[in-house]
């Protein structure tokens, strides 16, 4: 069953905090939506599953008990999601991605759900261009590429998105490169 509202009450902002407030409404949108679907919410973990095999497990436990799934609560200090609640919505989504198109958190199934994430946004009047669209983009492939090229995610999420959007994701993964190289990473 796919998770696509039919349509949003949102138009396409026109400054970066207004497209985070547009993807904070958005991931809720579509979390929720998720939950009805598969019939349990979400609720912050820092053991939440963070593998494939572990994601499986903890649904499974989820749809028997109907106890809200674990999403990771971890690393939420900046993020673009608005605050803490839309981050956890963000993972939760996500998280019922991965299961819904059966594909693991290795780098080819990460790159593919951030696809889906953004298939749905431009199917909602987000298309490729807007800032909600590439604020998501820089989000879902852009820190996965990161985290392929540094190990990690970026420390500062908005301050990435931020790099992203006003120069390239190149240039942005570079940044982080260089914070991992000074030893200012985290």
């Amino acid at each position: 069953m796919e998770t696509r509202p039919a349509s949003l009450p949102l138009t396409p902002a026109t400054t970066f905090d207004g497209a985070r407030a547009n993807l904070r409404r958005f991931v809720q949108i579509l979390a929720d939506a998720s939950a009805r679907m598969v019939g349990f919410g979400w609720r912050g973990d820092p053991d939440a599953p963070t593998d494939y095999r572990s994601l499986l497990h903890a649904y499974a436990t989820s749809q028997f008990t109907g106890a809200p799934l674990p999403v990771s609560d971890e690393h939420m200090e900046r993020t673009i999601y608005v605050d803490h609640a839309g981050n956890l919505a963000f993972r939760f989504w996500h998280d019922v991605t991965h299961l819904r198109l059966g594909l693991g958190f290795d780098l080819d199934g990460e790159i593919e759900v951030s696809r889906a994430h953004l298939d749905i946004l431009a199917a909602t009047g987000f298309p490729p261009g807007s800032l909600e669209y590439e604020l998501l983009h820089a989000d879902t492939l852009g820190q996965t590429l990161c985290g392929a090229a540094t190990g990690r995610f970026p420390a500062d999420q908005i301050c990435f998105a931020r790099l992203t959007l006003s120069s390239t994701l190149a240039v942005a993964i570079r940044g982080e490169l260089h914070h991992l190289a000074a030893g200012s990473g985290s």
